[in-house]
């Protein structure tokens, strides 16, 4: 099946938003454009035989293997581009090389938040054409034109308890390797180093930080905290209780950033892009960091807003008795280009462009879809189908998983649909 564009995500709460409104401007061109999650624990992929797309967007490519993974559709696609969500980085990735691009991924077209990434792109060998400087387009989701797509602080009070006349924190967690089996740190450990130090990091910062949340609680009625973790935390107990005995505080993981900092007085994370959300719509903003953050840890984030370091001053940011700065520093200005015009129209033009180029090569042939599907066995296309399948239909009761992918399947299909309805009033 020819396709136009497949664009393909990791997370939807980081990137769904902003690839509804980019593939609507793309359809809006007469571009036949399909969204595919990446979905955690499933490698293949029944689109991946029947789509053959022209371009391919991606989340990260940064070597051969993600290479080889944007690539897993029928025919040759030439035209991949690498969204690399991840440009913050700290000098613990920088030394190690986890997000370096190299290989035949070079080959790639890549988006550059700021002249920082750009300088880096070229450092590995990427030619200057084939740099994007788009920005960030997920901020894009923050501008006001999009709050018909999102619910507002009445809704979101009713659904969760919210006191809407008290001051509203959202504390953007990050401590993703906080409570990991060792097993899990280990393989980490091999592919990035210093995965270790940096669950062990996250883990006393994490314990400090809740320790200042209960104290908070205790003493102070004034404020809504919610509490939204990382998409791929594991589910906390500690959190959980804490929820159920607190009515002014909130685990709620499942809204994005862009919903939160539009209801919220406050926004705090620690050591996480997330924060740019709030620094973007300028919401007073902060890093918790209970402990100084290790030389090996620091990087990009570091002059992004103001480094809460002790109760007394996590005390004053809530209650709105500290200097904080609304926003961005002036020495952040090249790792990131904030308030574009229009970052996503900016991509959709990009894209227009590279569609419509011909005939280079950049990456070897492969085998097509169609050969590979008469390679698998019956099994694999049974066990294909069915995923498809749960995609359109709820079939997860009737399956049974530690994880059940096919919940997960049908939830970010009926979201897509959602979003997209919403994106379309826009």
């Amino acid at each position: 099946m020819k396709i136009d564009f497949v664009l393909c995500y990791e997370h939807w709460q980081r990137e769904l938003y902003a690839l509804e409104s980019l593939k609507i401007l793309l359809e809006k061109k007469g571009y036949r454009v399909r969204l595919l999650n990446i979905q955690p624990g499933v490698n293949d992929f029944l689109e991946a035989y029947f789509y053959e797309p022209e371009v391919i967007v991606f989340p990260w490519v940064y070597s051969n293997a993600e290479l080889k993974r944007a690539r897993n559709f029928q025919g040759s696609c030439q035209k991949i581009v690498n969204m690399q969500c991840e440009q913050f980085l700290s000098r613990r990735v920088l030394e190690n090389g986890f997000f370096k691009i190299r290989e035949h991924a070079r080959n790639a077209y890549h988006i550059s938040w700021g002249r920082s990434t750009h300088d880096r792109f070229l450092q590995y060998g990427i030619e200057e054409t084939h740099i994007w400087d788009i920005g960030n387009i997920n901020l894009e989701m923050n501008n006001k034109r999009y709050d018909a797509c999102f619910e507002s602080r009445e809704e979101l009070a009713k659904r969760y308890n919210l006191d809407i006349n008290k001051k509203w924190l959202l504390f953007c967690s990050n401590f993703k390797l906080a409570n990991l089996p060792l097993k899990e740190l280990v393989d980490l450990e091999n592919r990035s180093s210093n995965v270790m130090f940096l669950a062990r990091e996250m883990k006393r910062n994490k314990s400090a930080i809740l320790k200042w949340i209960v104290e908070y609680l205790k003493n102070h009625d004034d404020i809504e905290i919610i509490y939204r973790p990382h998409p791929i935390e594991k589910q906390d107990s500690k959190l959980m209780y804490l929820h159920k005995h607190y009515p002014n505080f909130k685990y709620l993981p499942d809204l994005t950033v862009n919903q939160w900092v539009r209801v919220c007085q406050r926004c705090a994370t620690w050591n996480s892009t997330s924060i740019l959300d709030a620094v973007y719509s300028g919401i007073p903003s902060a890093f918790f960091t209970p402990y100084q953050v290790p030389d090996l840890l620091k990087g990009d984030l570091d002059y992004l807003c103001k480094k809460i370091t002790n109760y007394q001053e996590f005390e004053a940011f809530l209650t709105g008795t500290s200097s904080v700065n609304e926003v961005i520093r002036p020495e952040c200005s090249d790792y990131i280009h904030l308030h574009k015009k229009d970052s996503i129209r900016d991509l959709a033009v990009k894209l227009d462009r590279l569609y419509q180029e011909q005939g280079k090569q950049y990456f070897e042939q492969k085998v097509t879809g169609y050969s590979k599907w008469r390679q698998i066995s019956l099994y694999d296309k049974w066990r294909l189908l069915i995923h498809w399948i749960s995609k359109y239909v709820n079939i997860s009761p009737f399956m049974f998983s530690k994880r059940n992918i096919y919940e997960d399947a049908y939830r970010n299909k009926q979201r897509e649909k959602k979003i997209y309805v919403d994106m379309l009033k826009e």
